[in-house]
């Protein structure tokens, strides 16, 4: 089967199984990533632990973070990326396929909650530095482990949303509603509603919110520089 991936859903199509150019312009593409970024970010996080533990800066702890984040999606999101481009199927088993379908969302939520994370640390620190020299060792660990334990909730869904699903001669890692397309069915209207939701929620949690929040945070930030 030739096969069709992004993040929230995989489509089946019953053709015979086989790579097209353009698979192996993305296997290299995201090699060159995964082989150039892994190397960087790990000497920059090393870097900047040691800096750390010379010199407790809270922004400094919100960039390893960051970094620790960016890592993650260099060491897990990408290699199962080229796997799938590799097998164009899924081998892994029905519990790796929910775990990593779990890890390719979460990935990208943490990451966006600790761009977050630091954009409100620097608005606070612009508008109250006293306060945040003051209540910062306490705060700012605080509010790095919400953004993480967010991250782990608000991704939890994909748990129970993708499935390891034979599809005639092969077998891929789907969500519940392809499975049920591809098997011939037809949604209903939850289904159907369902579906929806799970795309939209995914959006506001990883793009959306944190957007919003970015924005809001850095017109003030210039705000408060302007009068200054």
């Amino acid at each position: 089967s030739m096969v069709l991936h992004n993040s929230s859903q995989t489509l089946v199509a019953e053709e015979i199984l086989g790579h097209v150019p353009s698979d192996y312009a993305q296997m290299l593409l995201y090699g060159i990533f995964a082989l150039i970024g892994l190397p960087v970010n790990i000497s920059t996080l090393i870097y900047m632990v040691k800096r750390y533990r010379h010199a407790k800066s809270f922004l400094l702890l919100l960039h390893i973070n960051l970094n620790i984040s960016d890592i993650l999606v260099l060491g897990l999101y990408v290699p199962g990326l080229i796997g799938w481009l590799v097998t164009l199927e899924w081998r892994g088993g029905e519990y790796l396929c929910k775990f990593m379908r779990f890890v390719d969302a979460f990935v990208f939520a943490i990451s966006s909650n600790i761009m977050v994370c630091i954009a409100l640390y620097r608005l606070s620190a612009l508008r109250y530095p006293l306060w945040v020299n003051a209540v910062g060792h306490s705060r700012v660990p605080r509010m790095l482990i919400i953004a993480w334990s967010l991250a782990v909730i608000t991704m939890l869904p994909q748990m129970f949303v993708w499935n390891e699903v034979k599809f005639s001669h092969i077998t891929q890692c789907v969500t519940v509603w392809t499975e049920i397309i591809n098997t011939g069915n037809t949604l209903s209207e939850e289904e159907l509603r369902n579906m929806k939701l799970y795309s939209i929620q995914n959006a506001i949690i990883i793009f959306y919110i944190p957007l919003m929040i970015l924005v809001a945070c850095y017109v003030l930030i210039l705000k408060v520089s302007g009068r200054k």
